[in-house]
């Protein structure tokens, strides 16, 4: 998940102020709460002095497909 998120997860770490990252997985098996925590272990932004900021995912997914039951969570990232 984290190569498709790549460039927008990067946009967030750069921005100052608040920001918030939603994601809709509709797939039979959905990430768990650890699996979106790596999103802590980023690599380097490249050269330079960046300033990296925290972000908020909003992860939306189906718990069970029969009857539809859906579920969520958030996650506070702080980048290190």
């Amino acid at each position: 998940m984290s190569d498709v998120n790549t460039t927008e997860i990067k946009k967030l770490m750069k921005h100052e102020g608040l920001s918030l990252l939603v994601l809709f997985d509709f797939s039979k098996i959905p990430y768990t709460e650890e699996q979106i925590e790596r999103f802590r272990e980023w690599p380097s932004l490249g050269q330079g002095n960046h300033k990296k900021s925290a972000f908020n995912v909003a992860y939306f997914y189906l718990e069970k497909f029969r009857p539809i039951t859906p579920n969520y969570f958030l996650k506070n990232i702080r980048v290190c």
